[in-house]
């Protein structure tokens, strides 16, 4: 595992270390709304951070173009 894999990991838990902490603070935060309320905000919200990652990121062309997602799709799968 090369010295970039190993600091993406680590980004990785502590980014979802500190979600998983902080989530009953948004719930405190956001109490006085109703579930079916903030399950729609998150849901809008987040829809449209996908959108606008999927639009910047690299792997957004190959979102974009389903053929670059499932490369490799239309050959059979090798004996087992």
């Amino acid at each position: 595992m090369s010295a970039s894999e190993q600091r993406a990991g680590v980004l990785a838990v502590v980014s979802a270390y500190s979600v998983w902490g902080v989530t009953p603070i948004y719930y405190k935060w956001v109490e006085f709304a109703g579930p079916l309320e903030v399950s729609a905000h998150r849901i809008v919200w987040a829809l449209l951070m996908l959108m606008g990652l999927g639009c910047m990121a690299p792997v957004g062309k190959r979102i974009a173009r389903p053929h670059g997602v499932l490369q490799g799709a239309d050959r059979p799968n090798p004996k087992v």
